[in-house]
């Protein structure tokens, strides 16, 4: 099958993935498995990125980047391709991104239970992990890393628990006697870890690490970082959108979010290797064979495939 040419509009993607990975995530899926022309200028007329491409492509994608502050431009109704726009963080610039998407044919987004709110068709489209090499050098029981902040950026209702992140540091804080724990939790990014790279390691350095669901209930990239790592993914309460991804017990372990099983279930893994192992290689087995980058962009050309059928009839 002869490779889609794919147009991907994402300026300042590698500015940004030096501290988040997954703005870059799915272009590096995509060079794989098609012919995709990146483009990082900023522009107000379709026409000039596509003459410079040089030829016409079978879809325009705009990444997040250019999803998370979106500017209308001109044009887009007469390319009679495939546009698809990637949006996140829903609780930000909504309005905006929701113009912009009336402009588009489709709408990815990991965010759960937005069917509905756009004009335009949505379509669940998880976060994935880059393949790295595994540790086997256990150093930390428990690892925690991300923004406290909870729910202060963002408009009520958008988070399960506003201080869920500050009160499991604080928790395990106190376990620190009897369990080795990597606690880095700021809303100062400074204070957390350097870089991609060394927070990809110190995930694989440790037995279990704790993933909590970002604002409206988002499966962030941390969850499938951790299955990728070959590190327990402890979590707390999975959406219903994503009960076919992460299955508690299964390739992860949920946990209430007022903590009442926390700390019982976290020593219960912690002291069986044999049902913690079995945990971690189905979660290792699912990334491999559904959550990397390369199978989300193998999953988008089969959707953009679909998409140039119905334009075509």
């Amino acid at each position: 099958m002869e490779a889609l040419r794919i147009l991907y509009i994402n300026p300042s993607m590698f500015e940004k993935a030096k501290t988040y990975y997954y703005y870059r995530g799915l272009y590096d899926g995509l060079k794989y498995v098609s012919q995709c022309y990146f483009y990082d200028k900023v522009f107000n007329d379709i026409s000039q990125p596509l003459s410079e491409i040089g030829s016409k492509p079978d879809a325009v994608i705009f990444g997040l980047c250019w999803c998370d502050k979106p500017r209308q431009i001109s044009g887009l109704s007469k390319v009679n391709i495939p546009v698809i726009c990637n949006i996140h963080k829903m609780g930000l610039n909504f309005d905006q991104k929701h113009s912009f998407s009336n402009s588009c044919d489709l709408v990815l987004t990991s965010v759960p239970f937005f069917e509905g709110k756009f004009n335009k068709p949505v379509r669940l489209f998880p976060y994935a992990a880059d393949i790295k090499a595994v540790s086997k050098r256990k150093l930390f029981h428990v690892g925690f890393s991300g923004a406290l902040h909870g729910s202060k950026f963002y408009p009520e209702g958008h988070f399960y628990s506003d201080d869920l992140r500050e009160r499991i540091q604080t928790l395990l804080a106190k376990t620190q006697k009897y369990w080795k724990c990597f606690l880095k939790g700021s809303d100062n990014i400074k204070d957390r870890i350097d870089n991609y790279e060394q927070y990809r390691r110190t995930i694989g350095h440790s037995k279990v690490w704790i993933a909590t669901t970002g604002p409206l209930h988002d499966i962030t990239p941390r969850y499938y970082e951790v299955m990728a790592s070959k590190s327990l993914l402890f979590c707390n309460t999975i959406p219903e959108t994503y009960k076919d991804i992460l299955v508690d017990g299964k390739n992860c372990v949920s946990f209430k979010e007022d903590l009442s099983d926390f700390v019982e279930k976290l020593r219960f893994y912690l002291s069986n290797r044999e049902k913690r192992r079995y945990i971690v290689n189905k979660a290792y087995k699912d990334f491999i064979e559904k959550h990397t980058w390369q199978k989300r962009a193998e999953g988008l050309c089969s959707i953009i495939r679909n998409m140039k059928l119905t334009k075509n009839t």
